[in-house]
């Protein structure tokens, strides 16, 4: 008999990274507005961004999880894939900060996952995408959670 394993929920696990490991500096950098997307209860809400910058963790639709076998098909590499849109009406500066304690985050909690199928949080890089015409600064953080040459029983 074998034990069941829930499968982990990746954005959900992101989520609580950035939100259990966020420093504001003193008020510097408050904690954003951390949502995942395709979560219903959360995609009532009316965001203002007037009053406070969001992170919207979201699954690279082009990507998403992939796994490639290894030569005998037991074990497997595995990646899965997340953007993080953030969104900030206070300055490009600020776009920048809230960048850079992602990054910050991440680069801490690289091995130090609590998940039994991931290995690596990889912090892929950034772009920012110029909206200020509207007031409103955007950028994009590339993030995987990787894992490599895990034993997956053939059955």
């Amino acid at each position: 008999m074998t034990t069941y394993i829930a499968e982990p929920v990746v954005p959900e696990i992101l989520k609580k990274v950035l939100s259990d490991n966020w420093q504001n500096y003193g008020g510097k950098i408050p904690t954003p507005e951390i949502v995942e997307i395709n979560v219903p209860e959360e995609q009532q809400i009316r965001y203002n961004f007037l009053n406070r910058d969001h992170i919207f963790i979201r699954i690279d639709p082009g990507l998403g999880e992939s796994a490639r076998p290894r030569d005998t098909y037991v074990y497997w590499d595995f990646t899965f894939n997340i953007i993080i849109d953030i969104l900030t009406a206070q300055s490009r500066q600020r776009l920048y900060d809230l960048k850079q304690e992602i990054r910050r985050i991440l680069i801490y909690k690289m091995h130090d996952l609590d998940v039994n199928k991931y290995q690596l949080l990889l912090y892929k890089g950034f772009n920012e995408l110029p909206q200020e015409a509207v007031k409103i600064w955007k950028g994009i953080v590339r993030v995987s959670f990787e894992s490599a040459a895990v034993y997956k029983a053939v059955e």
